[in-house]
């Protein structure tokens, strides 16, 4: 699935510049990469984050990771529209379909199985 840069305006607690310089770093790889990413979540959390943004590479469309390690799930209220996965403890890895129209069923909800490409939002404790 592709990971599209995030949009302006972006609401991340994690600094979006990476320190390295080896190689261009990808929208995904900065957290792989940023020290401050570490210092928020720890080693535990970043070795999850790190798993669950390889997961989303990995993955063909969303449907792929509805039922997988992470809790994936739609967000309601104000955060409709979103959705969210389980990075560690109750952070939560926020992203949004990147397709353009976005992908919907015939009832009005999200088609998992036709979003190929998400945007990063934010890591948070939304709860």
């Amino acid at each position: 699935m592709r990971n599209e840069n995030p949009p302006s305006g972006n609401r991340s607690g994690v600094n979006s510049t990476p320190k390295s310089t080896r190689g261009k770093p990808t929208p995904l790889t900065f957290f792989l990469f940023c020290s401050t990413c570490l210092k928020k979540l720890g080693r535990d959390g970043a070795n999850a984050l790190r798993t669950r943004l390889k997961q989303v590479l990995e993955a063909e469309n969303l449907e792929a990771l509805r039922f997988a390690a992470g809790a994936w799930h739609e967000l309601a209220g104000d955060r409709k529209g979103e959705l969210a996965c389980r990075v560690s403890g109750r952070v939560r890895l926020i992203f949004m379909p990147a397709n353009d129209p976005i992908p919907t069923k015939p009832d009005g909800g999200l088609d998992w199985s036709a979003v190929t490409a998400v945007v990063n939002l934010e890591i948070v404790d939304y709860h």
